[in-house]
């Protein structure tokens, strides 16, 4: 199912910087800065807008890690390909 007036509303949001949120739907921010590490204890940190007060993150294995940052050089490279990459930037 296609929600042309939520998709628009969420690029306009995300567009403007602002966070998102409408009741049943997922909220969605654009991230100004983060971090990856690793711990000694063998897991990928992630921490999204860091540096920032009560910080807070993920804990990820090495395979999630790989998983997840296989999809988004695949989600990039196909939104970048795409005739809506121009769109995102007006």
């Amino acid at each position: 199912m296609n929600d042309r007036p939520a998709n628009a509303r969420l690029h306009a949001a995300l567009a403007r910087g602002l966070k998102l949120h409408v009741a049943n739907e997922v909220r969605f921010e654009i991230l100004k800065t983060f971090a990856v590490t690793a711990d000694t204890g063998g897991m990928v940190l992630l921490f999204p807008d860091h540096p920032l007060e009560n910080q807070e993150g993920h804990a990820l294995t090495p395979d999630a890690g790989w998983q997840v940052a296989a999809r988004l050089t695949q989600s990039a490279d196909a939104l970048l390909a795409s005739p809506v990459a121009g769109d995102l930037h007006k």
